[in-house]
């Protein structure tokens, strides 16, 4: 069931009215419910950020469980193109926070894939790869924490997270992200780093695929 009932907030797109109301709800509307929760966040800094003020400009867009749902958020929201510069969406299953050390998150890392604004792909891939972690399509789909998609001055900026750094794991969903869910080619690299050494200010990668 449906945890948050928030309007949409800023990345609302031109086409949705004001008055309209989602009542996702309706007895009229069979439900196809996924397997987890998930909650839609977007992050807009208004201000230089630091340590100090990093959470405040978070907002929680949507949470939902089941695919009409899903489509109903999905379909009235600007794509990550249409966001403003320096603004972020998470979509992270219930209860994750989109912050590096979130219990949940701290022992795991992310995988990275970034690319020119130029390219025109990134509502694409972000999609694709929405579909593909709520869909529950990995391998090991338990150790989903979720994805972002950042929009950058110059680059779009997609990451998957998870909460592991075990070798094998890791490598499984990068392979996944990579070849599966944006069906990127064999010439583009990918990273993963861990959230821990990103805290502590370290760019070590720990594989590449």
């Amino acid at each position: 069931m449906m945890t948050t009932d928030k309007k949409y907030e800023e990345p609302l797109a031109d086409h949705q009215g004001e008055g309209e109301n989602y009542n996702e709800d309706e007895e009229s509307v069979e439900k196809h419910f996924l397997e987890n929760s998930w909650t839609l966040w977007y992050h807009n800094p208004q201000a230089k950020l630091n340590e100090q003020n990093y959470s405040q400009f978070f907002s929680e867009v949507y949470t939902f469980s089941d695919v009409e749902t899903f489509w109903s958020v999905f379909n009235h929201i600007r794509g990550p193109s249409d966001i403003a510069t320096g603004t972020t969406y998470f979509l992270l299953k219930e209860g994750i926070k989109p912050a590096w050390e979130d219990p949940q998150c701290i022992n795991g890392g992310e995988w990275v894939y970034s690319f020119p604004r130029k390219f025109n792909s990134a509502d694409q891939y972000w999609l694709d790869l929405v579909m593909f972690c709520v869909g529950e399509c990995f391998t090991y789909s338990e150790n989903l924490l979720g994805c972002c998609v950042a929009n950058r001055k110059n680059q779009i900026r997609i990451n998957l997270w998870v909460n592991t750094l075990d070798e094998t794991i890791a490598k499984k969903f990068g392979e996944q992200f990579k070849f599966e869910a944006l069906k990127l080619n064999s010439s583009v690299s990918i990273d993963f780093k861990s959230f821990k050494d990103q805290l502590d200010g370290k760019k070590t990668i720990l594989q590449s695929v």
